[in-house]
């Protein structure tokens, strides 16, 4: 709970130091705690922390989820690394997990904020092959970053 707060607090350096603290101690770690550790990683635009603890869920072999995935896509987005987006949309599919309509919407923004714009439309387009239903931030976000900023 700590951990959450200081991640929402803007403390996100605090939060990591904590989450450090936790495992030093080895105090038993969770997928819960990793989120908060993921999702203070996205406020920070430590993409590379991000990556570092879903490598250490897989040692220690604690399941993630669509959750954990979609903070880490967030922190993608956030850093505009659209391109390790598109791998862990690939990582999620090899781990079983299978992407929601935020993990889509996180990738489409990353590719907005990284000027992708082909890319994040045909992500937009994908949704209906894998039976993905849109919502408004995705319309939004094809609408807003897409349609106005790519030159015609």
């Amino acid at each position: 709970a700590t951990m959450t707060a200081l991640e929402k607090g803007l403390q996100w350096q605090r939060a990591l130091d904590l989450f450090d603290e936790m495992k030093y101690k080895n105090m038993p770690v969770t997928v819960v705690s990793y989120g908060s550790a993921i999702s203070a990683c996205e406020k920070g635009y430590q993409w590379r922390q991000c990556l570092e603890y879903l490598d250490e869920m897989t040692e220690r072999k604690i399941p993630k989820n669509v959750i954990i995935f979609g903070a880490a896509m967030s922190c993608m987005e956030k850093s505009c690394r659209a391109d390790i987006a598109f791998q862990l949309m690939d990582r999620m599919n090899l781990e079983g997990v299978r992407p929601n309509v935020h993990i889509y919407n996180s990738a489409i923004s990353a590719c907005a904020r990284c000027k992708l714009w082909k890319k994040g439309f045909e992500l937009f387009k994908e949704m209906d092959d894998v039976g993905i239903k849109r919502d408004v931030v995705t319309y939004n976000a094809v609408l807003g970053k897409y349609l106005l900023l790519q030159p015609w």
